[in-house]
């Protein structure tokens, strides 16, 4: 089952980690890379158990039934169904699970997490918390080669990096209805089903920046 599959996957990726760290390593492209994949599965996660790929009472009962290791005598007993019923119920969630997340899942396992990330967020509507929480140092990849650039030869890098400090953001920020920036904030982090259009709508709009 795929739920099954996304968790073996994040022990799999734990377990390098630990390894890795228990081993004295804690700065290198491995590590920068299983930490990404690590925080992109948990995305996944946290959607499988409460996102709305279906509803809360049917997802309460899968997740029942994946806590009991596929327990189905055990599950059917505490929902008070059939063992036959539930097996039906499990299979089609399964699927429906799968057709949102399977994609994406099978990107992340390739090594592939930003192409996995986006396909996962085009699926579910959902929308990266990272996108407005992360530090730049975030984004580069480590460099070794820390002697081998003059300031004056990177005119466009600062530039780039001119453009991203807090000050000149906050000037940028001041120049626009921040009563409206914060409702649009406001909307990305909310659940309430009554903004859930404005809140798809809104999606949609920042999605068009990559297209």
């Amino acid at each position: 089952m795929i739920i099954k599959d996304l968790k073996d996957c994040g022990n799999k990726t734990q377990h390098r980690l630990r390894e890795l760290e228990a081993a004295g390593v804690s700065d290198t492209a491995e590590i920068d890379f299983l930490r990404r994949k690590a925080a992109a599965l948990r995305e996944l996660q946290r959607y499988v158990q409460f996102g709305d790929w279906t509803r809360k009472a049917s997802r309460e009962k899968y997740l029942a039934l994946f806590s009991s290791k596929f327990d189905y005598e055990l599950t059917a007993k505490r929902f008070n169904t059939e063992r036959e019923c539930l097996h039906v119920f499990a299979t089609r969630q399964n699927k429906r699970l799968e057709r949102t997340i399977g994609g994406a899942l099978l990107l992340i396992e390739q090594g592939r997490i930003e192409e996995g990330l986006d396909c996962f967020y085009a699926a579910t509507g959902e929308f990266s918390e990272g996108e407005f929480d992360y530090r730049v140092s975030e984004l580069l990849p480590k460099t070794s080669q820390k002697d081998s650039f003059l300031v004056s030869d990177c005119g466009e890098e600062v530039n780039i990096l001119r453009s991203l400090m807090k000050s000149n953001v906050q000037k940028w920020l001041n120049g626009a209805d921040l009563d409206k920036l914060s409702y649009l904030v406001f909307l990305l982090n909310t659940k309430e089903e009554a903004f859930r259009q404005q809140r798809t709508e809104l999606i949609g709009e920042l999605r068009k920046k990559d297209s």
